[in-house]
């Protein structure tokens, strides 16, 4: 009797063990169930994109690198510049200019050529243009004039760099440096070719400087970073 109780238990245990395992598996499958219906599809979420990566992406130069720059695009437009006519003074908080001539001559010289003094020698072949004026210092401290950053242009198209040579006598290298409620006369000028000169109609002098005529610190001598920016125009 004990040994038909035994086997009994031991029947009922096995059939108890087979159906906890076949429990345990139709949990898992349906919990594995409800997780795939639950997931979201990332291709169907509002305002979502499917985007396929390619496989063999194609290469691509990299782009250059940003650089913040001065626009230089409107140096070409009087309208950059403001507008100056011969015998009309300029007054600036630190300078009084006035310019009072143009000449287009063989040589350069000072206003007093009685002694020993320096000038610009004629060059064969071309010819100087030269726009002449002073300066006077209305500032507290000495200021260097030919600090000025100069561009001539004929006709529209025929561009030339410009140079400023100071005269308080007799054109020493140290007449540009003016000192407070001191004057000083001023040449801004181009050598041209003489057969330029003899066909342009027109020719625009557009020069610019900083405040105090501080140096323009820049490699191209650019008139776009100047502080004060001028154009006096000449018609034949």
């Amino acid at each position: 009797m004990s040994i038909f109780i035994s086997s009994l238990l031991q029947n009922n245990m096995k059939k108890s063990i087979v159906l906890f395992v076949v429990l345990i598996m139709c949990v898992a499958f349906l919990v594995g169930c409800s997780a795939t219906e639950s997931e979201p599809d990332q291709n169907n979420l509002p305002g979502s994109q499917y985007v396929q990566e390619d496989e063999h992406p194609e290469e691509k130069e990299p782009e250059p690198a940003i650089v913040n720059k001065i626009d230089t695009s409107t140096k070409d437009d009087s309208s950059y510049y403001d507008a100056l006519t011969l015998h009309k003074s300029l007054k600036l908080d630190f300078a009084e200019i006035e310019f009072n001539d143009i000449q287009i001559v063989d040589s350069i010289t000072p206003k007093d050529t009685s002694g020993v003094y320096m000038y610009l020698e004629d060059e064969a072949g071309s010819t100087y243009f030269d726009l002449v004026g002073s300066v006077k210092n209305t500032g507290n401290e000495e200021v260097d004039v030919e600090n000025i950053v100069i561009q001539f242009v004929f006709d529209n198209q025929y561009k030339y760099e410009g140079f400023v040579i100071a005269d308080a006598g007799v054109m020493r290298a140290s007449d540009k440096y003016v000192n407070p409620l001191d004057s000083v006369d001023i040449h801004i000028y181009t050598l041209v070719p003489d057969e330029l000169i003899g066909s342009f109609k027109e020719c625009k002098i557009r020069f610019g400087f900083k405040k105090n005529f501080l140096r323009v610190w820049n490699f191209n001598d650019d008139i776009g970073m100047c502080n004060y920016k001028y154009e006096v125009s000449y018609h034949r």
